[in-house]
Order: structure tokens, then sequence, then C-alpha cells
């Protein structure tokens, strides 16, 4: 007896729905690190510009989050001259939360950023389609026991960042055009707070993965890679890896060579100078760090 047939990964509107999600915030988070500040903490700073003044317990509750992951935002905001404290006079155990002056100008800058980073995505249907894919959303939120607050609360209380996105993504686009050996990727990907990654064929998708449970995904955008092959060579996979980080072949004919030897996805593990390579049934093939 045979096993059934699997949907096929492009049957699931989740698998579309997280590339798509990857691609916007990627390019949101490069946007608003130029600004020296994080996601987190501008949808902090936006909830707040529409207050004059606010306890650190109401904003808390406005944004998200508990109220000592706030305690903490407040600490790096204030940093920042982001945010000023104000006495509360008929308190005197607590105080006000409110804006600066740069900060109120920061969140209109921004503002606009969000605005360019949405028409790149969604420019490309109409406004009422635009609205209707909000609501479609909304309604799948709500009928699965979630809310939009669910969500922004997820966004909030992530760890602020360590990986510098921007940094990965600058290096990767060196790789990719020869410009940089893998030596030195993988120092420039370790600067940048990246600890190991993971390619999987299968799904067309790449991650980053930082050391405070972090992690960076986007979509493999190249439509000619098939199937793993069902035979595992290592042979052919070891050619593949060696004429690679010799330069002599760019990513793509690299990336093709290892699945026609049968790789499904591969792993790059810094601190351990491991490249493993598995296959579709649990083959695998460790390939020695190179020296640098």
């Amino acid at each position: 007896m045979t096993d059934p047939s699997p949907s096929p990964l492009e049957k699931h509107t989740g698998y579309w729905l997280r590339c798509l999600s990857n691609m916007i915030s990627g390019s949101f988070e490069a946007r608003v690190e130029k600004h020296a500040i994080t996601v987190p903490q501008w949808v902090a700073l936006r909830t707040l510009y529409d207050v004059e003044k606010i306890t650190p317990l109401e904003a808390a509750e406005r944004i998200g989050v508990d109220k000592s992951t706030f305690s903490r935002m407040l600490d790096r905001l204030e940093a920042k001259s982001l945010v000023t404290r104000l006495t509360h006079n008929a308190d005197g155990r607590s105080f006000f939360v409110a804006l600066t002056d740069s900060a109120r100008a920061l969140v209109v800058a921004i503002a606009k950023e969000a605005d360019t980073n949405d028409a790149l995505f969604f420019g490309h249907i109409t406004p009422k389609e635009q609205e209707t894919l909000r609501n479609l959303i909304l309604q799948l939120l709500k009928a699965t026991g979630g809310h939009s607050k669910i969500a922004l609360k997820a966004l909030t209380t992530r760890k602020e960042k360590m990986m510098n996105i921007q940094e990965i993504k600058d290096a990767i686009a060196l790789s990719l055009s020869k410009e940089i050996s893998f030596p030195e990727l993988i120092e420039r990907l370790t600067k940048a707070g990246a600890e190991r990654y993971t390619v999987d064929f299968v799904a067309k998708l790449i991650h980053y993965y930082g050391k405070e449970n972090e992690y960076f995904s986007y979509c493999i955008e190249s439509e000619n890679f098939g199937l793993p092959a069902s035979t595992f060579c290592e042979e052919s996979i070891r050619n593949a890896i060696e004429a690679a980080q010799a330069l002599l072949i760019d990513y793509e004919t690299f990336a093709q060579r290892v699945i026609d030897g049968g790789a499904a996805q591969y792993q790059i593990f810094f601190k351990e100078r491991k490249q493993l390579y598995l296959g579709r049934e649990g083959s695998v093939y460790a390939y020695p760090f190179p020296q640098f």
C-alpha cells in the first residue's frame, strides 16, 4: 500500500502568506532601522502619538504588552530622548509618559515609510481590494479566537533584535554576486548577529537564526529548482560545495547541483563549524568546514 500523496506546498494559503509577510516585514524593518529604532519601538511610539500623556500601565495596555516589557522599552526610548517622564501630581508613586518633540517628528517620518512600504507591496491591487483583504484577515483572526491586539502583542513583546537584518541582506547580496568568498560571508553574518542558517529547497525558504531565538526568513525566488533527487550522492554534493567555495559557479548553479545530488536542505553552523546536507529520506552528509 502506497502512502497517500501529500498536498502540494503551493496549495497552502499559509505558505504564500508567510512568504509575503517575510518580504513585507523585512522591507519595513530595514526602513525603520535607518532611523535607529526597532519595529516594536515604532509601534509603541505610534501608539503614544495619539495621547498627550499617559501612565505606564495604560500605555502597556494600549500597546498590548505587560508592564515589565513596557518598562524595559521605556528605558530604551528614554535613553534615545524619544520619551520623557512627567510628574503625576495625584499619585506620587506614579508618573506620566509623553513623547518628546523629536519623537513626534520621528513618528511622522516613519509613518511615511510605512505608507511607502504598503504601496510597494499592496499598490498592485485597488484600494477597495486592500480594504477587503484587511477585513478578511480580521475575520480570520476573530474566527480562530485571535484579535488584532494579539498580533500586536506578539510583535511588541518579542525581544529587541540583536541581528542586523540589513547587514545580513548586504552580505547575501555580495555572496550571490560572487564578490565575497564563503569565509567572508560567514564572517559578515557572524558580525551581523547570526549564528546559523538553514536553506530549505522544498519550501524554498532560507532562515537565519540569532542567539536570542531571533530569526529572519525570506523566500528563494528562483523558479528553476526542481524536486531533490531521490538518490543521495555525497560526491555530487561535495563537488558542488567545492566549486561554489572556489567561486567557480554562482549560487543558483550550486543549489541546483546539490538538489540534483539529493539534498532537500542544508544547515550551516558557525560556532561548531559544521555543514550538514540532508536528503529526503534521512541521509546526512557532513562537509568539513573550511579553515579560515
